[in-house]
């Protein structure tokens, strides 16, 4: 069991962030808020590459009971009806400006 672990692979930033496919940045934010494993015993952060791609499975699950129906690869040209004219009016309510009253001092040309 020690020898395992002892052998299991350790990625510094720059590579995890490549297996992860995000920024170095994004990476580092995520890791320090606990969502994404990964520890900085020293001055660089360590990721062990295992845990990294069991992470990645696992979001595999949530993304699938997240994700609307409607972009279900199964689900495409099966309904028969078209949505367009509601996702239309959604549209145009999220569009609306809300107006607002101008302070004093600002001009417009």
């Amino acid at each position: 069991m020690f020898l395992t672990n002892y052998l299991m692979k350790t990625l510094d930033l720059t590579a995890a962030a490549a297996l992860l496919h995000m920024s170095e940045d994004a990476l580092m934010r995520k890791t320090r808020a606990g969502i994404i494993p990964g520890c900085k015993p020293g001055r660089q952060w360590v990721f062990i590459e295992a845990d990294l791609i069991e992470w990645m499975r696992a979001q595999y699950s949530q993304t699938s009971k997240t994700m609307p129906k409607h972009w279900s690869p199964t689900s495409a040209g099966r309904s028969g009806t078209s949505t367009s004219a509601t996702n239309d009016a959604k549209l145009s309510d999220l569009l609306k400006q809300v107006s607002r009253n101008r302070p004093g001092r600002c001009r417009t040309a």
